[in-house]
């Protein structure tokens, strides 16, 4: 998956988004897993545009570097008060080692090519007992998005590559983490059927653009097709999971 390829920053801003209501799921969520009280610097590990850096930041009352290996999608993200958006990876976090109290990685954990190399570096950049939030698509999730049945491609692809539940437990204990929390989120991603199909005709999935054209085409033709047979007010939910470990 290339981040550097032209208008992929903003696919990201017009496809990744996330309405109010859902916004403030999450932030009861986070605040209910990780107390506010207890971070003052987090990191935004593999923060994209940076899409929920400021959200982050304003729903923990803390400063927040946000972290990206792309330049260009870095690029695109909007200035926010207390984030300060850094080129660097996950495998080697610019940060000084015991300086965090929470690294937040939203949808990032399948893109990692070395996923004990950035446990290691998270467990080298939090303080004890500072604590890994991480949001994702699991393989145990996969069944619960309604676009994948219209793109047999990308659900081949992300059921080789995306992680099991089992994985991502297994890499943060080996790494020196225990796990406090699991739970699987219901978000909405979508109000009706019209803007799911925009959504999702974005593209800014990474599966949806690893796939052919062809195929992208011919899936999202279909998905349109059967959403003008829905109701005009079908909401669509998504299952997020997410783990909470400490150092």
């Amino acid at each position: 998956m290339d981040y550097r390829a032209p208008g992929t920053g903003e696919a990201y801003r017009q496809g990744r988004g996330l309405d109010a209501e859902t916004l403030a799921l999450w932030r009861d969520v986070v605040r209910a897993l990780v107390p506010p009280d207890e971070v003052a610097r987090a990191a935004d590990v593999g923060c994209g545009v940076g899409r929920l850096s400021g959200w982050l930041a304003d729903a923990l009352e803390a400063t927040v570097v946000a972290i990206d290996p792309s330049p260009e999608m870095l690029a695109a993200a909007e200035p926010a008060p207390a984030v300060g958006y850094v080129v660097g990876a996950a495998e080697a976090l610019p940060l000084r080692t015991g300086t965090l109290d929470l690294a937040f990685l939203s949808m990032v954990y399948h893109h990692l090519p070395a996923p004990a190399d950035a446990v290691a570096e998270l467990h080298r950049a939090l303080r004890p007992r500072g604590r890994v939030l991480v949001r994702t698509v699991t393989r145990e999730t996969l069944d619960g998005y309604a676009f994948m049945a219209f793109f047999p491609e990308a659900r081949t692809l992300d059921e080789r590559r995306l992680p099991g539940r089992a994985a991502v437990r297994a890499a943060f204990a080996a790494g020196g983490f225990v796990e406090m929390a699991q739970r699987v989120v219901e978000q909405r991603v979508a109000a009706h059927p019209a803007a799911y199909c925009a959504r999702v005709g974005t593209r800014s999935l990474s599966s949806l653009r690893m796939i052919p054209d062809a195929a992208f085409a011919r899936g999202l033709a279909a998905l349109e097709a059967d959403c003008r047979t829905l109701p005009a007010d079908r909401a669509f939910i998504e299952p997020v999971d997410v783990l909470v470990f400490q150092r």
